[in-house]
């Protein structure tokens, strides 16, 4: 299946120049968790790491933030 990766943030610099997302080729079932070990959303959407992804779906990724007192 191919799923769009889009990097946001500080993230970005790992994009190919040009590039706003990037198309990865998994095998059908794979989860959030097995293609990235991070925070994700999907199609707009915060979802649990263990979401199974679908063909077609666009993966976004968010560099961690901090901040606070």
């Amino acid at each position: 299946m191919n799923v769009a990766v889009k990097l946001f943030g500080n993230l970005r610099r790992h994009l190919p120049p040009g590039q706003e997302a990037i198309a990865l080729r998994l095998a059908p079932g794979t989860s959030i968790e097995a293609a990235i070990q991070r925070l994700a959303v999907v199609n707009g959407e915060a979802v649990p790491e263990t979401s199974v992804l679908r063909d077609g779906d666009r993966l976004e990724l968010f560099a961690p933030m901090g901040g606070g007192s």
